[in-house]
C-alpha cells in the first residue's frame, strides 16, 4: 500500500488514508456487530459505502503501477514482521497472553505465508507478477485495452460474482486483485478524472451505495439469493470505488504531514486486522453497539478510527526509522561484495 509512488501527491495520499479509514469502519461493523444485516438501515448504508476501501487501494496500485524492486518486497516483509512482534508483545504485556519462544521466531519469519490478513498475503501475489502485468499493460493497443477491460469485467462480474464459477466468488482472490489493477491503468490510460464530470461521479456514487444497501436488505429476506453485494467484486462496489477515486485525482493538494502520515496505513491495517488486539477492538465495538443508538454508534465509530491511525502513525515511526537503517546496512554491504 505504501509501496507504489516515488513522488508523493498528497491527495492520492489522502486517498489512502480515508480508505483506510472507510476499512475500519467496515470491519468495526462486520466483526464488531453480531449480525450485520440484522443492524439499521443506517449502519448498512454506512457499510455499502464502507466496502469500498481495498479497492480504492488497488486502484491506487494500478494508477501508479506497482515498481517491484528489493528495498519495496523487503519494506512490505519488514512491515509484516513488525507488526507480528507488536501483537505478540501486546498479548504477552498487555492482554496476559502467553506465547511460546518458537513463536516469537517463526510468526515474524514466515510471514509471507501468515501474514495475518488475507488482503496482505494477495498483495504478495499481486507485487510479484507486477512486472508482467505493467510489461503487459505498457504495450497494450486501444484495441487490446477494450477486449482486456471486457474479458476481466466478464470473469469478475458474470463467472465470479454471478455464477460463482470459481473458489472464491467475492473478491478475495488474486484474479479480482488483478482486474481493479487493471482498472487503475485504464483509469490513467483514459484520463477518467477529466473526461468524467464531477456531477457524474456523484451520482455513480450514488447510485452504487443505493444499490450495494438495497441489495443487502434483499439478501437478508431472501437467503437463497447467493449475489454478494457488499462483495470486492460487486459491480456497484466497484463501480463506487471508482466514482470515489475520480473524484480524489481532481484535487490539487501536496502537504507533507498527509504524506507522511499516508505511509502508514498498511501498519495500521495489520496491527487492527488479525491477532487479540483486534478481538478486542471488535469486541469494543459490539458493546458500543449494544448500549448505544445506531447514530452514537457510528459517531464512536468514528472517532476510533480516528484515534486508531494517528496512534498508530506514531508507532509506525519506530518501523520506519528501524528499516532505514537495515536497509542502509543491506545497501553497504551488497555495495562492497560488487
Amino acid at each position: 500500500m505504501n509501496i507504489v509512488l516515488k513522488t508523493r501527491q498528497s491527495n492520492f495520499e489522502l486517498l489512502r488514508i480515508f480508505s483506510m479509514f472507510l476499512i475500519l469502519i467496515h470491519h468495526f461493523i462486520c466483526h464488531g456487530l453480531n449480525s450485520k444485516l440484522a443492524s439499521p438501515d443506517l449502519i448498512i448504508i454506512v457499510d455499502s459505502f464502507a466496502i469500498i476501501g481495498v479497492n480504492l487501494f488497488l486502484l491506487i496500485s494500478g494508477y501508479f503501477k506497482i515498481r517491484l524492486s528489493w528495498k519495496s518486497f523487503l519494506n512490505l516483509v519488514f512491515i509484516c514482521m513488525f507488526c507480528k512482534v507488536v501483537h505478540l508483545f501486546t498479548d504477552t504485556f498487555v492482554l496476559g497472553i502467553s506465547h511460546p519462544l518458537y513463536e516469537w521466531i517463526l510468526k515474524p519469519i514466515f510471514v509471507i505465508s501468515r501474514s495475518g490478513g488475507w488482503f496482505v498475503q494477495v498483495y504478495f501475489m499481486l507485487m510479484f507478477i507486477s512486472p508482467l502485468l505493467n510489461k503487459a499493460i505498457d504495450n497494450l493497443s486501444e484495441k487490446e485495452w477494450k477486449l482486456s477491460l471486457a474479458l476481466l469485467s466478464f470473469i469478475s462480474f458474470y463467472l465470479g460474482w454471478i455464477l460463482h464459477n470459481y473458489n472464491d466468488a467475492a473478491g478475495y482472490t488474486l484474479m479480482n486483485f488483478v482486474f481493479i489493477y487493471v482498472i487503475g491503468a485504464a483509469m490513467r490510460h483514459y484520463n477518467f478524472a477529466i473526461r468524467v464530470k464531477t456531477w457524474q461521479m456523484l451520482l455513480a456514487i450514488l447510485f452504487g451505495v443505493v444499490a450495494t444497501f438495497v441489495g443487502s436488505k434483499l439478501i437478508a429476506v431472501h437467503e437463497n439469493l447467493k449475489l454478494g453485494f457488499t462483495a470486492y467484486n460487486s459491480p456497484f462496489v466497484i463501480l463506487t470505488a471508482c466514482a470515489v477515486f475520480c473524484i480524489f485525482s481532481k484535487i490539487k493538494l501536496q502537504n507533507k504531514w498527509i504524506n507522511k502520515v499516508a505511509v502508514s496505513m498498511l501498519t495500521v491495517y495489520l496491527l487492527t486486522d488479525g491477532g487479540h488486539l483486534s478481538k478486542v477492538l471488535y469486541g469494543w465495538a459490539g458493546l458500543v453497539a449494544q448500549n448505544f443508538s445506531e447514530g452514537i454508534v457510528l459517531l464512536l465509530f468514528l472517532i476510533m478510527a480516528v484515534l486508531i491511525i494517528l496512534v498508530v502513525s506514531c508507532l509506525d515511526q519506530i518501523r520506519q526509522f528501524i528499516f532505514k537503517r537495515i536497509f542502509r546496512l543491506y545497501e553497504n554491504i551488497i555495495y562492497r561484495t560488487h
